[in-house]
């Protein structure tokens, strides 16, 4: 897909450091390494070739070479070395590892995030001075945590806020995540057959149970799109990136592929944005959402004469 400029300026400073300590490297063997097509390892290095040193002449330009298809840095100016970490993203880094360290139940895992918490305090002075706490974790977070690890399912009473009632629920645990200071277990639905998300805050009397983890099955949803979309409208691309794995540019626009594992999100995002993404597979898809925007329609005309 087309590259932000970010994307594109955060791999050019990459680009140098790499070739000048793997040489050898040929543009598909960097296209390989940077996870980008070769005529974009092509454009970024041409753009590269045109940067350098205030004054801009020959002499401060980075100077590079292509010969029997291998790229060489004969110039690298201040690009000599790979960037490095500014002590606010050591410090982030750091709190990471932390994290993962205490989410860990392997003892061999949690001594190799120990070893980079060191090596990071060794260099960032910042990172030795934070510590983070997990003082405000709740009450069945190691109960859940021991049910991930050992891919056991779980029973347990949930309390729904938007129903003041608790009901009884089976499990398969999936992941921890947080969002706004909140812990939330994405987890099987048993009974329901489908992917559920529950606030661990609001679990109760959980208990291993034995039964087929049904986790591995691949249990959520997922749907290979295809869209049209007209060049008006590549903020999209840029907003949604993160469903699209390839991106080429048409006469009219673009034409997006990727894949998506939620329908009712998707339906509400392309309803959002009718006039400019067409879809072109799957058929249902495209069929589905010219039904439910007829619906719309139909509810605001029947409104209208009221």
């Amino acid at each position: 897909m087309a590259d932000s400029a970010i994307t594109r300026a955060v791999r050019a400073l990459d680009l140098i450091p790499y070739i000048l300590e793997n040489p050898g490297n040929s543009v598909e063997q960097l296209a390989n390494k940077f996870e980008t097509s070769s005529k974009q390892i092509i454009s970024d290095l041409e753009v590269i070739f045109m940067c350098g040193l205030p004054g801009y002449t020959p002499y401060e330009l980075i100077d590079l070479s292509f010969e029997d298809g291998i790229v060489t840095v004969v110039d690298a100016q201040v690009l000599d070395k790979p960037r490095k970490f500014t002590e606010t993203e050591a410090v982030i880094v750091s709190l990471g590892l932390q994290l993962l360290s205490n989410l860990a139940e392997n003892i061999e895992s949690k001594d190799r995030i120990s070893k980079l918490i060191e090596k990071l305090s060794s260099k960032f002075k910042a990172t030795s001075q934070i510590e983070l706490s997990l003082s405000n974790k709740p009450t069945h977070y190691d109960a859940v945590i021991h049910a991930i690890t050992a891919k056991s399912n779980i029973e347990f009473s949930y309390k729904s806020l938007s129903k003041d009632e608790f009901t009884n629920r089976t499990v398969s645990p999936i992941r921890i995540y947080t969002s706004g200071g909140v812990y939330y277990l994405s987890a099987f639905d048993l009974n329901n057959n489908g992917l559920r998300v529950f606030r661990i805050d609001l679990m109760s009397d959980i208990q291993l149970i034995s039964g087929v983890y049904k986790t591995g099955e691949s249990p959520i949803f997922i749907q290979t799109i295809e869209f049209e979309i007209e060049s008006t409208n590549e903020l999209f691309i840029e907003k949604y990136s993160s469903i699209f794995n390839e991106v080429t540019k048409t006469k009219t626009g673009f034409n997006a592929k990727g894949l998506v594992s939620n329908r009712e999100w998707l339906f509400r995002l392309l309803l959002s944005n009718r006039a400019e993404v067409t879809v072109i597979k799957p058929q249902d898809l495209a069929d589905d959402l010219i039904d439910r925007a007829g619906k719309i329609v139909d509810l605001y005309a029947d409104s209208s004469n009221n």
